[in-house]
């Protein structure tokens, strides 16, 4: 909904779907925000639409006062989890594979500068991977790519990248089993991709974090729940595998210790959506 666009089926508006009871678990509006144009446009269509569902439920807290103030029939509209939060390290284990690659590697899932990342992103990737790399005196540590589109794409990050010299490997992930094994066997990821760094804290693996997008609800509210800030994109950080690996245990501490009641809650409320009762 950045644009002046919306699809409506994303609001129930689906010939015939009047007859059936409408809820929406950890529904998001992406990168969206209240204040957008495009929001204010559609308001009255949204505002109708939403008032057929028995159940709201918002992925991330930045619309729930706007929507409480709809006024909305419906229950009192929260914050539930993403899906993938609703599983532990030992449940998602069953989708995982052995390690594509033997030795350790730095997974790249990047939304890369077709998507709005900037190129000063991706030299601070590169960055970060040559510091990381020295700092475990690994000189054929192998850089798994599986970004959905190239992420090195002008001749200064080209350049860059082949003054390291590095083991990199492409592989796009097909399957969510392969992204989910790519995630659990990282030695680091470096992302901007909300569930990748949501597997790196499932799984309390090493991983540093940019933002596609100046302003992103769904890291934003990783960063609150969980105080993932101190893992952004650093090079300094990545020099220093003792301050990383004490900054991601403190992360997933917070992470171990806060998910559970939000589990609860998420899961209370998809009981209530099967059951038919709001």
């Amino acid at each position: 909904m950045g644009g002046i666009a919306l699809n409506k089926i994303l609001f129930g508006d689906i010939p015939g779907f009047d007859l059936n009871p409408k809820y929406a678990y950890a529904a998001s509006f992406g990168k969206s925000l209240p204040g957008n144009t495009s929001y204010q446009h559609f308001k009255p269509y949204i505002a109708a639409s939403l008032a057929k569902f028995r159940l709201i439920s918002l992925r991330e807290p930045d619309w729930l006062n706007e929507l409480t103030a709809l006024q909305l029939p419906c229950a009192p509209i929260t914050v539930a989890l993403d899906p993938a939060l609703l599983l532990d390290a030992p449940q998602h284990a069953g989708f995982t594979r052995r390690p594509m690659l033997s030795e350790p590697y730095v997974l790249l899932y990047l939304f890369g500068p077709h998507y709005g990342a900037t190129e000063s992103q991706m030299h601070t990737v590169l960055d970060c991977i040559a510091n990381y790399r020295r700092a475990l005196g690994l000189a054929n540590l192998a850089v798994l790519d599986i970004s959905p589109g190239p992420i090195f794409t002008n001749a200064a990050l080209q350049q860059h990248a082949a003054k390291l010299k590095l083991r990199y490997v492409w592989r796009f992930a097909t399957s969510p089993q392969e992204f989910v094994s790519f995630a659990a066997y990282s030695s680091l990821s470096l992302t901007n991709s909300f569930h990748c760094a949501v597997f790196s804290l499932i799984f309390g693996r090493p991983f540093m974090y940019c933002f596609l997008h100046a302003h992103d609800p769904r890291m934003r509210f990783l960063e609150n729940s969980f105080g993932m800030a101190a893992l952004q994109l650093d090079p300094d950080l990545a020099a220093d595998c003792v301050a990383l690996q004490q900054r991601v245990a403190g992360v997933h501490a917070r992470f171990t210790q806060e998910l559970p009641r939000m589990r609860a809650h998420s899961i209370a409320l998809l009981q209530r959506i099967i059951l038919d009762e709001p």
